[in-house]
């Protein structure tokens, strides 16, 4: 078994500035692009301030509190708990949030196919499959751990007959090429 199919259930989500991540999830890359945060995908123009904001989204699950009226200022809730945050040295934690995003992240290897790129955002494609396909409830499809998403996707599209999911050997060799690189 691919150690993406392990990861996806057996993943806790970290601690950072001490804060309890939750498990990453589509509503979170959701949020993190509505904010267009440099902290999805494009770390080298990330800074100490863009950190704040992602920990603080990252470490509520759907829906997120500040959605109902009574709690509707996250920029002030935000800046609140900026400050009280503690201080902390970049690096450090960049390197953790990097590898909370790139463990959640993980998704089982798969043979690519030329296909049409998808004419919705990615969240909303792997919502509306876990709930269309699954018949997930939303809340739950919102919520739920990214890498166990990208696992039933696969499982799924192995299931209904694609043969795009590597078997464990040939994933395995992909992974050492990776690393060799």
């Amino acid at each position: 078994m691919q150690a993406a199919y392990i990861n996806a259930l057996m993943l806790r989500p970290p601690v950072i500035l001490g804060r309890q991540m939750q498990p990453l999830s589509c509503a979170h890359l959701a949020a993190l692009a509505a904010i267009d945060s440099p902290l999805l995908g494009r770390l080298q123009d990330a800074n100490a301030a863009d950190l704040i904001p992602a920990i603080f989204i990252c470490s509520y699950s759907w829906p997120f509190p500040w959605l109902d009226a009574a709690q509707a200022d996250i920029e002030q809730q935000v800046r609140e708990w900026g400050a009280a945050a503690p201080r902390f040295e970049f690096r450090e934690v960049i390197a953790q949030w990097s590898a909370y995003t790139n463990q959640y992240s993980k998704a089982p290897y798969r043979y690519e196919s030329p296909s049409k790129a998808p004419r919705v955002p990615f969240p909303f494609s792997l919502v509306t499959f876990l709930q269309c396909e699954l018949g997930i409830p939303e809340a739950r499809a919102w919520n739920m751990p990214l890498c166990l998403v990208l696992s039933y996707r696969a499982a799924h599209d192995a299931y209904m007959g694609s043969e795009s999911v590597m078997e464990e050997e040939v994933a395995q060799a992909e992974m050492e090429m990776e690393a060799e690189q």
